[in-house]
C-alpha cells in the first residue's frame, strides 16, 4: 500500500432492540486518505424513503440561523438542511472541530488511560452534528461511566490492529469492561499518522462490502437515541449505543438528507438510505434522475437487513451502467432526484419524493 492511502475499519453495534446480541461480520478495507472509510455492519443492508421534501423555491433562500453561541457543550442546534447557505454555514462554524487529541495511555502498557473532556464532548457534538442535519434532535448525552468501558475496547482494538464484537480473552489488553464495551459499540479502527474527532464520519458514509444495511449509520441516526459512551485510543474508537425503549413515532430518516450536503463529508456515489419504525421495504422501487431529469440507475443494496436502529431501505447510484459524465457537475451543485414508491406499514408514508444537493462549501 503506497503512503497515499490510509485504512479504516469499522463495525457496527450488535445490540438488536428486543435481542441480547447481533454476530457481525469484520471488514478491513484499504481507502484514499481523502475521504475513504469503510466497515462492517452485518449482511446487506435495507433500503427506506426519506420524508417528502419540496421542490427547490425559486425565490431567494432565507439567511442562514446565527451560528451557536458557543462551543463547549456537546448539544447542536436544528439545522435547515433545506437552505444552501445554513448548511455550509454549520459546515463551517460547526463540523470543523480543531479539538486536539490527547491520550494518557500506552498501548504497550495495556493502559487504556483516558483522553480529554474535551475531546469526548468533540466527539458527541460531532454526532450530535450529524443527527440535526438528518432533522432530529441533536442533543445525545455523554456516559462517563460507559466512557471509561468503551475506551477499555478501543484499547483492545489498538492493541491486536483489528476489530471484533466478541474478543476472546486471548486478546492483547484483554479486560471484561472492554468485552463488554466491544459487544455493544459500534467499533472504528485507522492507522492514520494524524488522530482526529474525523474518526467517526465513517460511521455515516458506512462504506465496504460489509457494510451494505449502513448499521452504523442507523444506530447513529435512531431518534429515540439519547446517550453514548465514547473511548478514543491512537488508531481506534468504540461509541457505546444505549438502546432505549422504544417510543411512538412516524419519523422516516434520510441520509443524506433532502436539501443539501456537503460534498466532502459524503460522495453522490455513496449509500444513500431511509429508515422508518416497522417499514416493510420489500416491494419498495427506487427511482433517481438527474437535474435535467433524465434517468440514472439506481441499485438497491439492502431492503430487508433489520435490527439495527429502524428497518431501512438502502441503495446507490449504479455508476457501471450510469457513468457519473452524465449526472455528476463536478465542484458545481449536483442535484439527484429520488423517489420511493411501494413503501408498507410506514407511519410516515407510502411514497417519497425529495432531491439532495451534493455542494461544496
Amino acid at each position: 500500500m503506497s503512503a497515499a492511502f490510509r485504512r479504516f475499519r469499522f463495525l457496527t453495534a450488535s445490540a438488536r432492540r428486543s435481542k441480547a446480541r447481533l454476530a457481525l461480520r469484520l471488514s478491513a478495507v484499504a481507502l484514499l486518505a481523502a475521504a475513504l472509510v469503510t466497515g462492517c455492519g452485518g449482511s446487506e443492508g435495507v433500503s427506506a424513503p426519506p420524508p417528502p421534501a419540496p421542490a427547490p423555491a425559486a425565490s431567494p433562500e432565507p439567511a442562514p440561523a446565527p451560528p451557536p453561541a458557543q462551543r463547549s457543550g456537546t448539544a447542536v442546534p436544528p439545522i435547515d438542511a433545506g437552505n444552501r447557505a445554513e448548511v455550509v454555514a454549520r459546515w463551517q462554524d460547526t463540523y470543523f472541530d480543531n479539538t486536539p487529541f490527547s491520550w494518557s495511555g500506552s498501548v504497550a502498557g495495556c493502559l487504556a488511560g483516558d483522553t480529554t473532556a474535551a475531546f469526548k464532548q468533540a466527539v458527541v457534538r460531532r454526532l450530535n452534528y450529524f443527527r440535526a442535519m438528518a432533522g432530529l434532535p441533536g442533543d445525545l448525552a455523554l456516559d462517563t461511566a460507559l466512557s471509561a468501558k468503551a475506551q477499555q475496547a478501543a484499547l483492545m482494538m489498538d492493541a491486536a490492529d483489528r476489530l471484533s464484537h466478541s474478543p476472546g480473552r486471548d486478546w492483547p489488553c484483554y479486560s471484561a469492561d472492554g468485552a463488554e464495551a466491544a459487544a455493544t459499540s459500534l467499533l472504528a479502527y485507522s492507522n492514520a499518522p494524524a488522530r482526529s474527532v474525523s474518526l467517526v464520519d465513517g460511521y455515516l458514509r458506512d462504506r465496504g462490502a460489509n457494510n451494505a444495511a449502513v448499521g452504523h449509520r442507523r444506530w447513529i441516526l435512531y431518534p429515540p437515541l439519547a446517550t453514548v459512551g465514547t473511548g478514543d485510543t491512537p488508531q481506534a474508537n468504540a461509541i457505546w449505543i444505549v438502546v432505549p425503549a422504544r417510543a411512538a413515532s412516524s419519523a422516516a430518516v434520510a441520509w443524506p438528507p433532502r436539501g443539501f450536503m456537503p460534498r466532502p463529508l459524503m460522495e453522490p456515489t455513496d449509500r444513500f438510505s431511509l429508515a422508518c419504525p416497522g417499514a416493510s421495504f420489500a416491494a419498495a422501487t427506487v427511482t433517481l434522475r438527474n437535474d435535467i431529469g433524465q434517468s440514472i440507475a439506481a441499485r438497491v443494496e439492502s431492503r430487508n437487513d433489520n435490527g439495527y436502529g429502524d428497518n431501512a431501505i438502502v441503495w446507490s447510484i449504479d455508476t457501471a451502467r450510469s457513468p457519473p459524465a452524465g449526472w455528476d457537475r463536478g465542484s458545481a451543485d449536483t442535484r439527484i432526484e429520488i423517489e420511493l414508491d411501494g413503501v408498507a406499514n410506514c407511519a410516515a408514508g407510502s411514497r417519497f419524493v425529495y432531491s439532495v444537493t451534493f455542494v461544496t462549501p
